[in-house]
């Protein structure tokens, strides 16, 4: 934990406490571990975790040098729409990142950029 950003190691507690969000109105919703903040271009994502309720799947990827690199997929999805739930990320290591929702371990992404590079996170419904 000591090499993480303040704001990584305080992140799952906001997400556990207070992002308890529903998605009834959207078919997708995101969560960007962002490299920088500018709109132009584009900074890197060290790691991006799209849920598709369209495609009943969980994605996770990282966007480096302008390009999205290749998708890890997980067709088990565990958010319902309509229904809250609580998201919570954990770096199990410097190379692995595991998801929960609703305290229940459902998706681990390999990433490629360290995640000390993120500066911020960025949720899009």
């Amino acid at each position: 934990w000591n090499a993480l950003p303040p704001y990584m190691r305080a992140m799952h507690l906001q997400f556990q406490r207070q992002c308890i969000f529903s998605s009834s109105f959207y078919c997708r919703f995101q969560i960007d571990f962002q490299c920088g903040s500018a709109p132009s271009p584009r900074p890197d994502v060290a790691f991006h975790f799209n849920a598709r309720f369209d495609e009943s799947c969980m994605v996770g990827n990282s966007f480096e040098r302008g390009n999205w690199q290749h998708e890890q997929r997980k067709q088990d999805m565990p958010f319902r729409k309509g229904h809250p739930f609580e998201i919570r990320t954990d770096p199990l290591c410097f190379c692995l990142l595991q998801v929960a929702v609703d305290g229940r371990h459902v998706f681990e992404f390999i990433h490629r950029i360290p995640l000390q590079q993120s500066v911020c996170c960025g949720i899009t419904l």
